[in-house]
């Protein structure tokens, strides 16, 4: 459980807390040689997935995150080097099911569906409101300022007539005068019943339609019954007297007022769908491209890895300036394609920009001449 979880799921549903911790990558240069495939060289390059993997876990545990979600792999290979990238969003996430007690899901799912199709069929059977029903009154009041009891006689529904302050009954014998407290327990049954009913049976399409998309394990010790808040999304896995990094900005967030968010988000996962953002997305993209130096074998492989940080850092500056050229503060579906050809190394990144409401508003940018 300590290990930290890879995860290629980009959308979450309401009721899954994510907190994003940022954008995580591992690459590696590996020259391909006389490497065959036999199941000794299987294994050599299973090894060097096997420690990227590792890699971009240590990222994520650096920033305080137990997973890493938008999670992908690609490779781009040209003559005889290989460019292996990983490329995800550290996190930590609560609420996902625990597929491991799959014995316990489909138990309370079978419970769960019990209980609505006896529901269901309390319905067809009582159509109209029963002694059954919750806050429905077939005793008259005994005066005392209790619930009364039954002297043995059938007494028919009573009905409250307010402009006389008492009981009447169909046969027009209980007139007993009603207390204010009894008046207002017996309005708060009747709204309580009439609640009880409009959840049960609908009053109208658009209620019974809704009562049938109601999930069965909602609510149940499989699934976080409590939706997580809008802005969760832009909080930060970490305090914020402790972030992983020292010039890490982060400011209170601008709706809670209770969590901290950072000045913005880049992540490979869909914007969740209750995200507060202001206005709509802007595609965004960002392109790099530099030239391969000459050489063979394995230095060919190594003039490769030492350009790619220079091709990382220059593809990034030049992201979170185009986030400020277009007033937006975070960037999702974030997509970063590396391709070394014979004379250039192209670096590409694409998303969509938004600007959230939780978060505070870009920096003005300043051009110096």
């Amino acid at each position: 459980k300590d290990e930290v979880q890879l995860l290629t799921i980009k959308d979450f549903g309401r009721r899954v807390r994510v907190r994003i911790g940022g954008l995580v990558t591992a690459r590696s240069v590996k020259y391909l040689g006389k490497l065959a495939s036999k199941l000794s060289d299987q294994e050599t390059r299973d090894g060097w997935w096997q420690e990227l993997r590792d890699e971009i876990r240590s990222h994520a545990k650096t920033l305080c995150c137990s997973h890493v979600i938008g999670y992908s792999e690609a490779s781009t290979i040209h003559d005889d080097v290989c460019v292996l990238s990983l490329t995800g969003t550290a996190a930590t996430v609560r609420g996902l099911p625990d597929l491991n007690k799959e014995q316990e899901i489909w138990m309370d799912l079978e419970r769960k569906i019990s209980e609505m199709n006896k529901k269901k069929q309390w319905i067809r059977q009582h159509p109209h409101t029963g002694d059954s029903t919750p806050g429905y009154l077939d005793t008259p009041y005994d005066g005392e300022g209790s619930d009364g009891e039954l002297d043995g006689t059938e007494h028919k529904p009573i009905s409250l007539d307010h402009s006389g302050g008492e009981l009447v009954g169909e046969n027009d014998v209980l007139k007993r005068p009603v207390s204010r407290k009894m008046l207002r327990r017996q309005k708060h049954a009747q709204r309580l019943e009439k609640r009880y009913l409009k959840v049960l049976r609908g009053k109208t399409k658009k209620s019974m339609k809704k009562t049938e998309e109601v999930d069965p394990l909602i609510g149940t010790s499989i699934f976080r019954a409590r939706p997580a808040r809008p802005c969760s999304y832009c909080h930060v896995p970490y305090h914020h007297k402790f972030a992983p990094f020292g010039n890490m900005k982060l400011v209170p967030c601008l709706l809670c007022k209770k969590k901290w968010v950072p000045e913005v988000i880049l992540a490979t996962v869909e914007p969740p769908a209750r995200l507060p953002v202001r206005g709509s997305g802007a595609f965004i993209q960002a392109r790099v491209c530099r030239t391969r130096p000459k050489s063979t074998g394995e230095s060919d492989a190594l003039a490769v890895s030492e350009a790619l940080p220079f091709l990382e850092y220059e593809i990034a500056r030049q992201l979170m300036l185009k986030l400020k050229v277009l007033g937006r503060n975070a960037a999702f579906s974030l997509k970063t394609e590396i391709d070394v050809g014979s004379q250039l190394i192209v670096a590409t990144t694409t998303a969509t920009a938004l600007y959230c409401d939780a978060m505070p508003p870009p920096r003005v940018l300043k051009i110096s001449r």
